[in-house]
């Protein structure tokens, strides 16, 4: 499961699939960061929480 803090324009709905490089939204601010445009990423794992920077390079198998 993945979850974006401040999105807005969201171009998916829940349980949609999306592919890699497709649009989802446009950052925004956010009540987590001080930052103008901000966006954060959250990646959970049968409610595990998984660094996204290691989330990118895992084999899909690591997951089960």
């Amino acid at each position: 499961t993945t979850i974006y803090y401040g999105l807005k324009n969201v171009n998916v709905k829940v349980n949609d699939q999306i592919s890699q490089s497709q649009f989802i939204g446009k950052s925004n601010n956010n009540k987590f960061c001080n930052e103008k445009n901000s966006m954060l990423f959250e990646v959970n794992n049968n409610g595990t929480v998984i660094n996204p920077e290691e989330f990118y390079t895992m084999n899909i198998n690591e997951l089960n």
